[in-house]
């Protein structure tokens, strides 16, 4: 029997040519090489090796660099760490200008990260939400060194358990630099805040960001399975909904014009 072998950038098809009148043959599919595998980062999608191009380029053009201009940053030959972690909460206009309101989330902040956090100010004028420039609009704190190591530990151990429905952490909510990105939800996960729930004014989530030194999601990825996290299924695509009502009319009339559908 014949095969006919098909290939493609991120798939490899073999497929049987079946006998005329005979049973039909099943399509047999190959998986994927890892090398041309896409992995969505933020909005965009890349391949392992787009990554491990971007950081080869990036490993030349800082050997490069001679005198002053030695980059004082991270670099991609430098082993995986992570450097630190940042933690914030962001408020509505209404919410931030209650004096009440701020001073809980910022000592819910200091409970949790053992650090003052910073107050967080409007940097441009949003009409919609009635945001001024310079007002308040949030808490956020960073953390570093020990304070950091610690705030991992319990987060793996304490408080991801104890987020309502978890069935852990997507893997493809890494950024473009391999910086990982989630949110908790509300304040019940964190043990640090149970003493604080009878003077509570509202419920609010924290967004959290773990930042490495790591140039690409597979390295970044590696990294925090090593250290413990967990991970499950890769978080569904979004489907887009117009806010247009007259959006399928819109697509049928243009149907129409082209000669695709008739009226």
């Amino acid at each position: 029997m014949a095969r006919t072998q098909a290939r493609s950038p991120s798939l490899v098809i073999c497929a049987a040519e079946p006998k005329p009148g005979g049973a039909p043959v099943e399509v047999e599919e190959e998986a994927a090489p890892s090398s041309f595998m896409k992995v969505k980062i933020g909005k965009k999608e890349y391949t392992i090796n787009e990554q491990d191009d971007r950081k080869t380029r990036k490993t030349k053009w800082l050997r490069s660099l001679k005198g002053k201009f030695v980059y004082r940053g991270p670099k991609p030959y430098d082993p995986d760490r992570f450097t630190k972690v940042s933690m914030s909460t962001t408020l509505m206009p209404k919410q931030a200008s209650n004096t009440k309101i701020m001073n809980q989330v910022i000592e819910e902040l200091r409970h949790i990260s053992g650090k003052h956090p910073v107050v967080v100010k409007a940097k441009v004028n949003n009409a919609k939400t009635g945001l001024r420039k310079g007002d308040a609009c949030g808490a956020k704190v960073s953390l570093e060194g020990q304070l950091m190591h610690d705030f991992l530990a319990r987060l793996n151990t304490i408080i991801l358990p104890r987020v309502r429905d978890f069935e852990g952490l997507f893997p493809n909510s890494f950024d473009n630099n391999g910086n990982y990105w989630f949110s908790v939800p509300t304040q019940e996960a964190f043990k640090e805040l149970d003493e604080l729930v009878d003077s509570r004014e509202i419920v609010h989530g924290f967004q959290i960001g773990i930042l490495n030194n790591c140039f690409t999601q597979p390295d970044a990825l590696k990294l925090m399975k090593d250290f413990g996290f967990p991970f499950g299924d890769p978080r569904p695509a979004r489907v887009r909904v117009s806010s247009d009502p007259y959006a399928k009319f819109k697509k049928r009339a243009k149907k129409v014009r082209k000669g695709l559908k008739k009226v």
